[in-house]
């Protein structure tokens, strides 16, 4: 799975953001940007976005757990950021469906990679595999 960094002054943190998610955990005003742009470009979206470590971004497009992660890169950061594309497919999904959860993940992280790319605000922008947020 490909995560996506970048640096951005446009999506401001709002006081207290972190409160009730992890402390130093920012990303609220990404994730609504980006829901709002993913249904523009018809995705069905959950109405709210949720904080879980960072902030989840609902597709509600397929029978399982499809999402866009959102949050800063770094805790306290408020210009770095890295959005991920996850999905937790059921057994069923996982024993015969391979293939299209595959291709509804790869499908949402070129739309997400595509919007990122096309934001004038997002600088610096680049694509990993290895997870930024787990130490090596």
């Amino acid at each position: 799975m490909p995560f996506f960094i970048f640096k951005s002054s446009v999506f401001e943190v709002e006081p207290f953001e972190d409160t009730g998610n992890t402390p130093g955990v920012y990303g609220k005003a990404l994730a609504h940007w980006l829901r709002k742009q993913l249904k523009a470009r018809n995705y069905k979206m959950a109405e709210d976005v949720v904080a879980q470590g960072g902030w989840e971004v609902r597709v509600l497009d397929v029978p399982y757990p499809l999402w866009v992660e959102c949050a800063n890169l770094h805790r306290q950061s408020t210009t770095e950021w890295c959005v991920f594309v996850n999905a937790t497919p059921g057994f069923f999904q996982r024993t015969f469906g391979k293939s299209a959860v595959r291709l509804a993940t790869t499908a949402l992280e070129l739309e997400v990679e595509e919007i990122l790319s096309s934001e004038p605000g997002i600088t610096d922008l680049r694509k990993q595999e290895n997870d930024p947020y787990r130490s090596s």
